[in-house]
């Protein structure tokens, strides 16, 4: 295909996205182990048709080619709906190889590793899809394989039930802190004997207070006269009040 043919599609897919239609796979949708079908948009079937080389039945093995997620894997399910898809690398398996194993493996880090060395770019990843094809895969018989998804599929849902228990446990303890902050506050976390004993001692602290303040006036000296800006008595004055001391 020539570039202008590219550049032809291109502008055709931009133009003819829709929310109905054949489903139209991107990379948002592949989520590592889960097909994520919320988001997906719609192709009209003349469109579809022209797409022959990335249309999807189903049971295919989907990997992200670019982006944040690039090199994530999931399973487009057996028994969806005919779709198609942009940016992804599509991989058609054997019968020998079980979709489910195969998406587990390209997920785990030794797969994840190999990957990484395929990618090109430097501001955004882009995953080459020449390194996929080259890409040793590990291939047990098939019944082992079988029981390898069976294992992890209930170890996960174990994982996701705990998860839940967690952030079940989590939002009652917040809401029993909130609770306890708001009877704190609303002084019901004080009990009648504690209530009243505060009391007698904001009351005993009150009196001490009331105390202390008449003690300190108490003490203080009465101002002078002249301080008062009044005269003392006369020399006259203390003449006879020291006459009358004598007589006394």
């Amino acid at each position: 295909m020539t570039m202008s043919k590219v550049g032809d599609k291109l502008w055709q897919l931009c133009h003819t996205l829709r929310h109905d239609g054949i489903p139209f796979l991107r990379s948002q949708n592949v989520r590592p182990m889960r097909f994520k079908p919320e988001g997906v948009l719609g192709i009209p079937a003349t469109f579809h048709a022209s797409l022959s080389k990335s249309r999807l039945m189903g049971g295919e093995l989907l990997v992200t080619r670019s982006g944040a997620n690039t090199g994530q894997c999931c399973v487009y399910p057996p028994g969806a709906d005919e779709a198609n898809c942009s940016d992804l690398v599509i991989t058609r398996l054997l019968p020998i190889l079980n979709p489910f194993y195969a998406c587990l493996y390209v997920n785990s880090p030794l797969a994840q590793a190999r990957l990484n060395d395929g990618e090109t770019g430097i501001a955004q990843p882009h995953f080459n899809i020449g390194a996929m094809r080259i890409k040793p895969v590990p291939l047990p018989p098939t019944a082992e394989q079988t029981e390898i998804v069976s294992r992890v599929d209930s170890l996960m849902k174990l994982a996701d039930a705990i998860e839940r228990r967690v952030a079940l446990a989590q939002s009652r303890a917040d809401k029993v802190t909130q609770s306890i902050l708001a009877r704190a506050f609303r002084g019901e976390l004080v009990t009648s004997d504690s209530s009243g004993a505060w009391e007698r001692n904001q009351s005993a602290a009150t009196t001490d207070t009331k105390v202390c303040d008449l003690g300190a006036t108490s003490h203080k000296s009465e101002p002078s006269d002249h301080a008062n800006g009044r005269e003392g008595p006369t020399p006259r004055v203390r003449e006879r009040s020291a006459t009358r001391a004598k007589s006394r």
